[in-house]
């Protein structure tokens, strides 16, 4: 267990167990879900409320890393929604101390550096950075970036290796396929390049990240953010209870009368 303080990590509560083969975890209630079910149904409306909830990733991440802790399995369901509305980093299974020389992590598929893929992961926060910066083209694009499991020989946009080899390519095909030519600014591009290096020695520091041009981008503060996601999130819900009432709904069609026998006169 890590001692871990901050408004942008999930709050861990110590209680007190009698069984030593057994390890008992109390955390502070987040009621509003993970951010995959927040991204994928589309509650990150606009890019100042994804910029603000980035800010608040890396607040947390800082934090983290202050403190000497790499969490190693950052992913949209590894952040939850607190009952402020703020964002909070959970699940430390896999988390590490900055300082060991040899990862343990396996981290989830789709979220992890090239390093950390094939074991050689001698920079455990720089991990933690290219798994933020696929949380963080998640937000803008609805969706991953790329594919983890590629043919190396087979050059397309859902592979990671097009990002890195064709980088203008990868972005034009992505934009097309949003239909969408302004949703990727040139600012984003640089940051989401930056952070997803090949190379751990040059991949974007925190510093860096937080003195990019579009990270100093306008925020919301927390007041409005709030009102803003809770009234986004109040229109998913009322939109998949129409669904649900669509689709449970009998298909009504016009009613026929009875056929009448003819009668003999």
């Amino acid at each position: 267990m890590f001692d871990l303080s901050h408004p942008n990590v999930i709050q861990s509560i110590p209680i007190k167990c009698q069984r030593k083969d057994f390890v008992a975890l109390l955390t502070e209630y987040a009621p509003h879900g993970d951010f995959f079910e927040l991204v994928t149904s589309g509650g990150l409306v606009n890019e100042v409320i994804v910029r603000s909830y980035f800010h608040q990733l890396v607040e947390g991440l800082e934090y983290i890393h202050s403190k000497g802790v790499a969490h190693l399995d950052l992913k949209l369901e590894n952040i939850m929604l607190g009952a402020d509305y703020m964002l909070k980093i959970i699940d430390f299974d896999q988390a590490q101390k900055t300082t060991d020389e040899l990862i343990t992590s396996g981290g989830s598929q789709g979220y992890r550096a090239p390093e950390v893929q094939i074991g050689i992961c001698k920079d455990l926060e720089a991990a933690d950075i290219f798994s933020a910066g696929v949380i963080l083209y998640a937000f803008q694009a609805r969706e991953f970036p790329f594919l983890e499991v590629e043919d190396p020989t087979f050059e397309d946009v859902r592979c990671y290796s097009t990002f890195v080899k064709n980088n203008q390519k990868f972005w034009q095909k992505k934009s097309e396929a949003k239909k969408d030519r302004n949703i990727f600014s040139a600012d984003f591009r640089e940051l989401v390049n930056g952070m997803l290096e090949c190379d751990p020695t040059n991949r974007y520091t925190i510093e860096e990240i937080k003195k990019s041009e579009w990270y100093k981008g306008p925020v919301l503060d927390s007041a409005s953010l709030k009102a803003e996601v809770k009234q986004a999130i109040q229109a998913i819900t009322r939109r998949k209870q129409r669904a649900s009432l669509q689709q449970s709904m009998p298909i009504i069609g016009k009613s026929k009368s009875p056929e009448k026998k003819p009668t003999k006169h």
